[in-house]
């Protein structure tokens, strides 16, 4: 079974989709602050992390880049009121899998989740790969040719691992 982590401040929502969620057969953890959303995140399972970016304690942005830092296979849909070009591109530059604005459809949530879920998860990256002078660090997601780290968007990273 699926386990999902809403991560949102606003209580009812996170309830709502949890039981939206567990209706669909799907196991849903939640939490309503940043701090508690990370350590979930990087301490548990999860198929899927669905994060809005104002939070309390720790805001979504950080959760996210953290999240990305420590397990960059992890899927992460962005769930957010910020409608901004700007605030999209940043989330998916940092490594969100998707990103959906607020007010939203809770169907088209669910189609997003179950469209994620088929997804295949990319393995764990395991030490540091090296072709030739190339050396590509998957934790830290940079690729070092010889004149220094140089840091990757998501995209770039998993291009240049495959």
């Amino acid at each position: 079974m699926s386990r999902i982590l809403i991560i949102d401040d606003e209580r009812r929502l996170v309830d709502s989709l949890t039981r939206a969620l567990r209706a669909r057969g799907l196991e849903a953890d939640g939490a309503y602050d940043g701090e508690r959303g990370l350590e979930l995140a990087l301490g548990g399972t999860y198929a899927l992390v669905v994060l809005d970016l104002r939070l309390p304690k720790l805001n979504g942005v950080e959760v996210l880049r953290a999240t990305m830092k420590s397990r960059p296979e992890q899927p992460v849909l962005v769930l957010s009121a910020l409608e901004g070009v700007a605030a999209k591109v940043r989330c998916l530059e940092a490594g969100a899998a998707d990103y959906l604005t607020k007010p939203f459809s809770v169907a088209e949530l669910l189609a997003r989740v179950q469209a994620r879920l088929r997804e295949p998860l990319q393995p764990r990256a395991q030490g540091h790969l090296r072709v030739g002078e190339l050396t590509l660090d998957p934790v830290r997601r940079t690729a070092d040719a010889g004149s220094g780290d140089v840091a990757l968007s998501t995209r770039e990273f998993l291009l240049l691992r495959h």
